[in-house]
């Protein structure tokens, strides 16, 4: 008897992590006229009301934190960022589009980049100009990088504590950027087909350092948790360049000729690195092959560890289909990656699919087990993002 309720005590004063493992949390923009709607893509409700909510992973508790977040056409955002730590929310809201019906004068009107802050619950515009740009967090969760690789326009940096925009020119040529692993500073590629690459540190506030120099076009960039150096991509395969000059060239490489697409997820603070690279083919690229890679920052233990194909000629009216895979983040305090997928369906034409749904899972990386779904959006999610909780 005694032993028993030493056990019970012990349960009972344990961490809630180790009774039940820590997944994060998931917040997303949701429409709950769209999730009651079951009608497929062409007919599916296009106004309404959207809250921004949050899951608890662990809890399974549902929050809203913004009520009524944005009321009109269900289309209106086209990406949504959190901060490490959860404190802040950017969403960017998609552009509005005018001009002559033969499309020869197209017209882009911004409609502005918001961001909400948990800690004072204010919702505000920072960045009026916002149309489709690359939203990048800081490690620190102050910084906010906002980039356009399409009209090589200047790199803005966002002071979350002070409300401050910091805007850099001289990136002409603009292919990919960064945050620093250790540093509150964006690794920024300028390639040029004639010249290679430069990859310089630009610091949140101050000027910027040319870090090295690579001869051909980098198409992906990612700081190593550790901070020993880089994994990038370029048009021959993966590598792994240490800030001490090594290069290591890893068996990750391109199969055919066809657009191809890879994105690092680092762990923060550790020796991993996952890398999903992505091939779309078929006319006109229908058909997508997804692998998930793993590696350490000494390029050792690379493997494999899951793979996918879609097709958009596959998907059902009734069914669906896993597309538009990516790594998000890891588990603290544990060697597991995170990666979320967008369940399209809704018919054979990709115009008329749904795409309002989201999955997340887990790999165990050294183990290399088989992904474990943590959580499911249900129909109604218009953007979902993952963060550590």
């Amino acid at each position: 008897m005694r032993n028993l309720i030493m056990i019970c005590l012990a349960l009972m004063l344990a961490p809630a992590s180790v009774v039940r493992a820590d997944r994060g949390r998931v917040i997303c923009l949701y429409s709950g006229k769209l999730a009651a709607s079951t009608e497929s893509g062409a007919n599916a409700p296009t106004e309404g009301n959207i809250d921004l909510v949050e899951y608890d992973l662990r809890s399974g508790k549902r929050s809203v934190l913004v009520k009524n977040f944005s009321s009109g056409n269900l289309h209106d955002f086209s990406d949504l960022v959190v901060s490490c730590d959860g404190r802040f929310v950017a969403v960017g809201k998609s552009p509005t589009l005018t001009g002559s019906n033969d499309g020869d004068d197209i017209k882009l009107t911004p409609n502005g980049l918001l961001l909400w802050d948990r800690k004072t619950k204010l919702l505000k515009t920072i960045y009026p100009g916002y149309t489709n740009e690359q939203m990048l967090w800081s490690s620190s969760g102050r910084y906010l990088a906002i980039l356009d690789s399409y009209s090589e326009g200047p790199i803005r940096i966002y002071d979350a504590f002070t409300g401050r925009m910091h805007v850099y020119s001289g990136y002409s040529g603009f292919t990919c950027a960064a945050w620093s692993a250790r540093r509150e500073e964006l690794t920024v590629v300028v390639s040029t087909v004639k010249k290679g690459s430069t990859i310089f540190a630009q610091p949140a506030i101050g000027h910027r350092r040319v870090l090295f120099r690579w001869h051909d076009t980098i198409d992906a960039i990612a700081a190593l948790g550790d901070g020993s150096g880089y994994a990038l991509c370029d048009g021959v395969g993966v590598f792994l360049h240490k800030t001490k000059g090594q290069t290591n060239r890893l068996p990750i490489r391109r199969s055919h000729n066809d657009p191809w697409d890879i994105t690092f997820q680092p762990q923060p603070n550790g020796p991993w690195t996952a890398a999903l690279s992505s091939y779309s083919y078929g006319e006109p690229h229908i058909n997508t092959d997804e692998a998930l890679y793993v590696f350490k920052s000494d390029g050792r233990a690379l493997r494999r560890i899951a793979k996918w194909h879609s097709s958009y000629l596959s998907i059902q009216p009734n069914g669906g289909s896993i597309v538009f895979m990516r790594p998000v983040g890891w588990l603290e305090n544990s060697s597991k990656v995170v990666l979320r997928g967008q369940v399209t369906w809704g018919g054979e034409a990709v115009v008329d699919n749904r795409s309002d749904q989201f999955q997340f899972w887990t790999f165990d990386v050294p183990q290399a087990r088989t992904g474990k779904m943590i959580f499911d959006s249900g129909p109604g999610c218009l953007c979902a993002v993952w963060w550590p909780g």
